[in-house]
C-alpha cells in the first residue's frame, strides 16, 4: 500500500526538485553565502569564491556542478565558463550565480554564451562592479529568469537570492510558496525516514536471527551431552520453548503492526494526493496586459510597453499596467469571513513618494457595498520589486475583487505594476496538514516498533 501510493503520488507531483540560489556582491553584508543550495536540506552543494558558478537539473532531476570559475584572475576562468555553457542543449534547466566580482572579463564571448542559456543583453549591461546577478534558464530556448542587484559599484546591497522549483527539467517561477514544492519537500523526508526505519529494522531482525540459531546450537548440545534426560535438563528445555514461542508471537504481532502502518500510510498519502488537486490557479484572467486592461475598473490604468521611456528599467514582461488612484476588479469572486487569499505583483516608480497597496476589496454579503480593503502595502522605486502576501477576509463578507491603491500618483506620476497574482491560500495548508500528520504517526510507529524489537532481543538473551 505504501509503495503503490508513493507512485501514485510521485506521479502526479512529477519529478521536481526545489533549488535556492543565492549571488552577493563583495561590498555587501552579511548575508548568506553565495552559491547553490538544496532547498530542502538546506544544504550548499555548489560552492564559489569569486566570479561564476554553474549547474544543471535534467528531466529526471538529477543535480549536476558545472564548476565554480574564477573569471576575475584571468581569460582562464572565462574561458572554461563558455566552454561549459556552449556545451549545454535544451534538455537541461541551466542555474548561474555569481560571487564578489562577476563584471571582469564579462566580453561579447562569455556575454553571448549567458544570452543562449536564457541572460538578455539588458540585465547584463546593467551588471556593476561588485554587483550580484543570477541566472534560471533554458539553453537556445530565448529569456529565462534573471536577478540582479547593485545600482553602484561597491553597493553593500548587491545580494540577491531566488528559489526556484524545476519539474520534469523544466523551471517554474519561485513564488516560495507553491503547493508541490511543499509535497515534493515532505515526501521526500517520508521516504527518507522510511529508509532509515527499514535498514533499522533489518538489523535488528538479523539480531533476532543469530540470537535464535545460538539458542537452537545451545539446546542441541546440551541433548547430545546429557543422553538420560533429567528435571532440569527438561525445565530448561520447557523455558526455551516458551519463549522461542513468545519471540514468534512477538514478531508476528510486529509483522502485523508494520502491515497496518502501511495501510495507513496509504491512506495518509491518498490524502495528500487528494489535497495537491486543490485549486491553485490564479483568480485574477489578465495578469499582464497583453491585449487591454479589461478585469480594472476605476481610478486610472493604462497599458503600456516596457520599452517605453518612461517605464522602469527591467520590467519582468514586455506590457504593464500604469496606474494611479483607486483601481478595482471588475469581476468579485465568492469569500466568506475568515478566508485567506494570497496577491503578488512587480511594481516600479519614477519617484519615492508613492504608496502602492495590492489585495483584495471585500464586499458585504447582502448587498456587495464596500466593508474593508485588505492590501499588501509599499513603497515603489525604481527597480522592479515583487510586492506579496496574505489578506484575511473580515466578518460578513461575502465577495472579495483585485484592488490596486496607489496614493500620491498622478498622470504625470504613475505607478507601473504587472504579472498580478491572486490565489486562495487554503490550496496549501491542507496538504501542510497531512504531510505534518503522516510525519508525526510515522515517527510514533518507528518508537513503538523500537521497543517491541528491544523486547524480542531481551528474551530471546535471557533464553540462551
Amino acid at each position: 500500500a505504501q509503495a503503490s501510493s508513493f507512485s501514485a503520488l510521485q506521479a502526479r507531483v512529477g519529478n521536481q526538485t526545489t533549488w535556492r540560489l543565492v549571488s552577493k556582491g563583495g561590498s555587501a553584508g552579511a548575508q548568506a553565502s553565495p552559491g547553490i543550495y538544496n532547498a530542502l536540506t538546506g544544504a550548499m552543494v555548489l560552492s564559489l569564491g569569486r566570479g561564476f558558478a554553474a549547474a544543471t537539473v535534467d528531466t529526471s532531476g538529477v543535480f549536476k556542478s558545472l564548476g565554480a570559475f574564477d573569471t576575475y584572475s584571468g581569460s582562464a576562468g572565462r574561458d572554461g565558463l563558455v566552454a561549459a555553457l556552449s556545451a549545454l542543449d535544451n534538455t537541461v534547466t541551466v542555474m548561474v550565480v555569481t560571487a564578489d566580482e562577476p563584471t571582469t572579463n564579462l566580453d561579447t564571448t562569455l556575454r553571448a554564451a549567458l544570452i543562449r542559456c536564457g541572460a538578455t543583453d539588458v540585465m547584463l549591461s546593467r551588471l556593476r562592479y561588485r554587483g550580484a546577478y543570477l541566472l534560471v534558464g533554458i539553453p537556445t530556448l530565448g529569456p529565462g529568469t534573471e536577478r540582479m542587484a547593485g545600482d553602484i559599484p561597491n553597493d553593500p546591497a548587491a545580494w540577491v537570492e531566488y528559489l526556484v522549483d524545476i519539474v520534469n527539467g523544466r523551471p517554474k517561477a519561485g513564488t516560495g510558496k507553491d503547493v508541490a514544492a511543499v509535497v515534493q519537500a515532505n515526501v521526500a523526508t517520508e521516504a527518507d525516514a522510511r529508509a532509515n526505519a527499514d535498514s533499522a529494522l533489518s538489523s535488528r531482525l538479523d539480531t533476532v536471527s543469530a540470537s535464535l540459531a545460538t539458542t537452537s546450537a545451545a539446546v542441541t548440545s546440551e541433548a547430545t551431552a546429557r543422553s538420560s534426560a533429567d528435571t532440569a535438563l527438561g525445565q530448561r528445555i520447557d523455558s526455551v520453548t516458551t519463549k522461542a514461542d513468545a519471540t514468534a508471537t512477538a514478531v508476528q504481532t510486529e509483522t502485523k503492526a508494520r502491515a497496518d502502518g502501511d495501510t495507513a500510510l496509504g491512506s495518509r498519502l491518498d490524502a495528500v494526493v487528494a489535497s495537491y488537486g486543490a485549486d491553485a490557479a490564479n483568480m485574477f484572467s489578465n495578469p499582464v496586459p497583453t491585449v487591454d486592461v479589461s478585469g480594472w475598473a476605476g481610478g486610472s490604468v493604462e497599458r503600456i510597453s516596457s520599452a517605453d521611456a518612461s517605464v522602469p528599467a527591467g520590467a519582468p514582461a514586455l506590457w504593464v499596467f500604469k496606474g494611479w488612484g483607486e483601481i478595482t476588479g471588475t469581476v468579485p469572486k465568492a469569500a466568506a469571513p475568515g478566508q485567506m487569499f494570497y496577491f503578488e505583483a512587480f511594481a516600479a516608480s519614477n519617484t519615492d513618494d508613492q504608496k502602492i497597496g495590492i489585495g483584495a476589496r471585500w464586499g458585504y454579503y447582502k448587498d456587495g457595498s464596500l466593508l474593508s480593503l485588505g492590501l499588501i502595502s509599499a513603497t515603489p522605486t525604481k527597480a522592479w520589486t515583487r510586492i506579496s502576501g496574505y489578506v484575511t477576509a473580515p466578518g460578513n463578507t461575502g465577495t472579495a475583487q483585485a484592488r490596486v491603491s496607489i496614493t500620491n500618483g498622478s498622470a504625470t506620476a504613475p505607478v507601473f505594476f504587472t504579472n498580478f497574482v491572486w490565489r486562495p491560500a487554503e490550496a496549501v495548508l491542507p496538504v501542510q496538514a497531512a504531510v505534518t500528520s503522516e510525519a508525526t504517526a510515522r515517527a510514533d510507529a518507528d518508537k513503538s516498533l523500537g521497543t517491541r524489537i528491544d523486547t524480542v532481543s531481551a528474551s530471546l538473551t535471557s533464553a540462551s
